[in-house]
């Protein structure tokens, strides 16, 4: 199967080819060409090979580089101008002015367990990223520290330090566990070592009537899952 010209009467192999010719031969591109809004006018343009099609001439790519907006570095307390798309949140001039302001951050309590830290960025708000899921989750946390435990380590797959840090963040003084007695306890539940995988399966493939399957026969791991408290 062949391509005619629409121009002439000779035909090729396939499309590309035929258009290639009516370009060179006839000096019309039968390509449609690839539009764009520039992004400082707002008129629209055809696009020219090998650019980005952000802007529709030469004056208005230097227009949109003289286009800045002024900000107040929170560090030195210096002006300095940058591109409003780059404006939203920036608040230092340079990351030499942001690092020296957090050299001088004082030190603050993690707003989930209350451990005082000192912030590595100014937008923390806890003292590690355990804190910070246990602060954004939406699921309800049962109060006893076992099943507690159970949950984190097993239906929310972490592994045992994630697990360790989490119960921390949640737990009061009086029941936060070491890492010891977190494996300990994972262990003695079945959930890990030899035998984790049986247990584990088995707690799944368990009947909400038969709340036997979890630890203590508490059922609060199914109320977790389904959202209630």
């Amino acid at each position: 199967m062949t391509v005619d010209c629409p121009s002439c009467t000779r035909d090729f192999d396939d499309q590309e080819a035929m258009r290639i010719h009516h370009a060179r031969t006839h000096g019309e591109s039968l390509v449609e060409p690839e539009l764009s809004t520039c992004d400082h006018c707002g008129d629209e343009f055809e696009v020219s090979a090998g650019t980005e099609g952000k802007y529709c001439s030469r004056s208005c790519t230097g227009a949109s580089r003289r286009n800045r907006e002024t900000l107040t570095c929170e560090g030195c307390g210096e002006e300095f101008e940058v591109k409003p798309s780059d404006a939203d949140g920036r608040r230092f001039c340079g990351n030499e002015c942001r690092s020296e302001w957090m050299r001088e951050l004082d030190d603050r309590d993690c707003e989930m367990c209350g451990q005082t830290f000192r912030p590595s960025r100014d937008s923390r708000r806890y003292c590690c990223r355990a804190c910070r899921f246990e602060a954004e989750t939406s699921k309800p946390r049962p109060d006893d520290p076992d099943m507690l435990v159970w949950l984190l380590y097993v239906y929310e797959g972490h592994n045992k330090t994630e697990t360790y840090r989490r119960q921390r963040a949640v737990l009061g003084n009086e029941d936060r566990m070491y890492r010891s007695e977190v494996v300990e306890r994972l262990e003695e539940m079945g959930v890990a070592g030899r035998y984790a995988s049986d247990t584990v399966n088995a707690a799944l493939a368990a009947d909400a009537s038969s709340p036997d399957e979890t630890p203590g026969g508490d059922d609060t791991w199914r109320q977790y899952q389904e959202g209630s408290s």
